[in-house]
């Protein structure tokens, strides 16, 4: 989904609102996995409109003290659907972040996408607070050369992405799997209270005497899962 949105952009781009908004519609009605947050679409700033950037939120999200980088700078711009966690996180620059930073420059660098480590959603505000990730694809020029990395970071206009709160979202993916073993999902390959974003807890006893854990990749980030 996120490569299609890619492609719409960049061969589009400029786009408004409404343009995502269409475009989005149709995801929106079909199966969308609960926990799925969105779609979204964050401008390198370079690349944004004076009239985006006017209606942008204002320091919304300025630390005072805080030290940012300015060789990479972003907005959201469009994030669908329009509920109140999603407008929230409107004009928000997700490479001011460094575990949001770190996904980004992956993807721009590397054309792939590009998912972060653990981290909590900025739509995280009724207080029911629990862990997230976001994945990201770079979007680039049309018809600019991609071949070296230097040449992607010139080309790049922005990120499509999707935010996924992750309780919600591994609910839904072992919904219909075992209920009788216990199963955590780490972030990287520590298995450590503070790395454990997600727990199924077994509907019987645990025999903890016999586990088995499991190291993968997702678009370039590493989890474990252990059962």
């Amino acid at each position: 989904v996120l490569h299609a949105a890619a492609g719409f952009i960049d061969n589009s781009w400029p786009i408004t609102s409404e343009q995502w908004y269409r475009f989005v519609r149709p995801l929106r009605q079909s199966s969308v996995a609960p926990g799925v947050q969105g779609f979204g679409f964050a401008a390198v700033l370079d690349w944004a409109r004076p009239e985006q950037l006017n209606d942008s939120p204002k320091d919304r999200w300025t630390q005072p003290g805080a030290t940012v980088p300015n060789d990479l700078r972003t907005l959201i711009l469009f994030l669908e659907p329009q509920d109140a966690r999603n407008e929230y996180a409107m004009g928000f620059d997700m490479a001011s972040e460094p575990r949001r930073r770190a996904a980004m420059e992956h993807a721009r660098d590397s054309g792939t996408a590009t998912l972060t480590s653990k981290l909590i959603l900025v739509q995280e505000i009724d207080g029911k607070t629990q862990p997230g990730f976001v994945m990201y694809v770079p979007v680039y020029a049309k018809d600019r050369s991609l071949a070296t990395r230097e040449e992607r970071r010139r080309a790049l206009i922005g990120y499509v992405f999707t935010p996924f709160r992750a309780v919600d979202f591994l609910d839904n993916v072992f919904e219909y799997g075992p209920k009788d073993v216990r199963i955590d999902v780490y972030d990287g390959a520590k298995k450590s209270p503070a790395a454990r974003f997600y727990t199924q807890k077994a509907t019987t006893d645990e025999l903890t005497w016999l586990s088995v854990a499991h190291r993968f990749f997702v678009a370039g980030h590493e989890w474990t899962v252990q059962s």
